[in-house]
C-alpha cells in the first residue's frame, strides 16, 4: 500500500514542480533576461557619461569649482554602481523567484496523500477481503481480529452498506439483537432503497423487542414490504404479525408466499408449514363453516414424477410442481418446490399445500398439474426451463393419482 501511495505523490509531483523545472529550463527565457539586463547596464553607463560630459562643461565655463565637480562627479559614479547593482539583484532574484517553496510543496504533497489516502483508499478494505478470503472456520480470534479492521474502517470512512452490513451479522450471530440493529441502521443511511436490508433491520428489532411488534419494528417492517414485498424474511414477519392479530387468513396467505421460493423438504419450509397448520386449527375453532382444515384429510393428489435420463442437472436447481384449474385461471391453487437432486419418488399434495384459503383444491371441477424444472433455480419462469404437464383429470373421493415424465 506505502508504494501505491509513494508513486501517486510522484506522479503529482510532476506536475507540481514542472512551472519549476520549465522556467528553469527555458533556454530562451534566460538569453532575453541576459539581453534586458544588459541593455539595462549600458543604459546606465551612457547616462553616466552624458552627465559627466555636462558637468565637464560646467567646470570649464566656470560654474562650478573644483571641489564641488569631484564631489558631483563622485556621487554620479556611486548612483553607476548602485543602478548596476539592483539590475543583477532583480535578474538573479528573478531566475530563482519561488524555488523555495517547492521541497515546501513537495512535502505538503506527500502528507497530503498518505492522510486522504488513509481516510479515502482502499488499504482497509482490501486488508479486509484477504482476511475474509483467507479465514477459516469460525475462529474466535481471527473474527474478532477481522471485527476489529472492519470497526477501523468504517471510523475512518461511514460510507459502506456492506460493511456495516458485516458487523450487523456478526452481532446476530452473537445474539445481540439490538447492536445488529443498530448496525443494519447505519447501513440504511448509505443504501436506503435496499429492501433486503430493512427486512434485516425489521426482523433485527423485531428480536430486540422480545418477538413484540412495537412502533419501531411496525415501522422498519411497512417500509420493507413496501420495498421487497415478496422477501421470504418480510413475510414470515408479517405472517407473524397477522397471526398475533387473529388473522389466520392473512396469516397462511403470507406464509404461503413465503414457501414458494423454499424447498419443501428444507427447516424453513416445515416451519412455515406448521404455522399454516396451526391458523387453520385456529381459524377452524373460531369458524366451522370456514373449512380450513378438514380438506386436509380429505385431499390428496399423488404424482409420481421421474426425470429423463438426458436431463442435465446443476447444483441449485428446483422443481416446481403447481396445481392449477384446467382451462381456468393460471393462478396455482397449491403448489410445492423440491431439490432436482433430492426428489422424492412420490409427491403428495394434499389442501396444506393451497396457497390461498379462499381457492380450494376440492371446489375445482378439473385440476391439471404443471411442473417446471428451473434452470436458475428461480421461481420466475425462464427460458432455459424445462416443463411438462398432466391432462386434465378430476378429483374422486377427493384422490387422484398420476405420472409424468419429464424429459430435455
Amino acid at each position: 500500500m506505502l508504494a501505491a501511495q509513494i508513486i501517486v505523490a510522484l506522479v503529482a509531483l510532476v506536475f507540481v514542480a514542472w512551472p519549476f523545472i520549465g522556467r528553469r529550463q527555458d533556454a530562451s527565457a534566460d538569453t532575453a533576461l541576459e539581453q534586458v539586463e544588459q541593455i539595462r547596464r549600458e543604459a546606465n553607463i551612457a547616462l553616466y557619461r552624458e552627465q559627466q560630459e555636462l558637468l565637464e562643461e560646467q567646470k570649464a565655463s566656470g560654474e562650478i569649482e573644483q571641489q564641488e565637480y569631484q564631489q558631483r562627479l563622485n556621487e554620479l559614479g556611486q548612483l553607476l554602481i548602485d543602478n548596476t547593482q539592483t539590475v543583477s539583484a532583480a535578474a538573479s532574484a528573478n531566475s530563482s523567484r519561488g524555488l523555495w517553496l517547492l521541497p515546501i510543496l513537495a512535502l505538503g504533497l506527500f502528507v497530503a496523500v498518505w492522510v486522504s489516502y488513509r481516510h479515502y483508499g482502499a488499504e482497509l478494505d482490501l486488508e479486509i477481503t484477504a482476511k475474509l478470503d483467507s479465514l477459516e472456520g469460525r475462529n474466535g480470534a481471527e473474527m474478532g481480529q477481522l471485527e476489529d479492521l472492519i470497526k477501523e474502517r468504517l471510523r475512518r470512512n461511514p460510507e459502506s452498506a456492506y460493511f456495516w452490513n458485516l458487523l450487523a451479522q456478526r452481532a446476530l450471530g452473537r445474539g445481540e439483537f439490538a447492536t445488529a440493529a443498530e448496525y443494519f441502521g447505519s447501513a440504511l443511511e448509505w443504501a436506503s432503497e435496499d429492501g433486503w436490508l430493512h427486512a434485516q433491520h425489521a426482523q433485527a428489532l423485531f428480536f430486540a423487542a422480545q418477538r413484540q411488534f412495537t412502533d419501531a419494528v411496525n415501522l422498519a417492517l411497512d417500509r420493507a414490504y413496501g420495498l421487497a414485498p415478496n422477501d421470504q424474511t418480510v413475510l414470515g414477519l408479517k405472517g407473524v404479525q397477522a397471526f398475533e392479530m387473529a388473522e389466520y387468513a392473512t396469516a397462511i396467505a403470507y406464509w404461503q408466499r413465503a414457501q414458494a421460493g423454499l424447498d419443501s423438504s428444507g427447516p424453513g419450509w416445515q416451519a412455515l408449514q406448521s404455522g399454516i397448520e396451526r391458523s387453520r386449527q385456529l381459524a377452524q375453532q373460531e369458524d366451522p363453516s370456514v373449512g380450513l382444515s378438514g380438506d386436509s384429510a380429505t385431499v390428496s393428489i399423488e404424482l409420481a414424477l421421474t426425470l429423463d435420463a438426458g436431463l442435465e442437472l446443476f447444483p441449485g436447481q428446483r422443481i416446481f410442481v403447481a396445481i392449477v384449474e384446467a382451462g381456468g385461471r393460471p393462478m396455482p391453487i397449491a403448489a410445492r418446490v423440491f431439490s432436482a437432486q433430492a426428489l422424492p419418488p412420490l409427491i403428495t399434495i394434499t389442501a396444506s399445500d393451497q396457497l390461498s384459503p379462499a381457492r380450494s383444491l376440492s371446489d375445482v371441477d378439473e385440476l391439471m398439474i404443471s411442473v417446471r424444472l428451473s434452470a436458475t433455480g428461480s421461481a420466475t419462469p425462464s427460458s432455459g426451463d424445462k416443463v411438462v404437464r398432466s391432462q386434465p383429470f378430476k378429483l374422486v373421493d377427493g384422490t387422484a393419482q398420476l405420472s409424468l415424465n419429464l424429459a430435455p
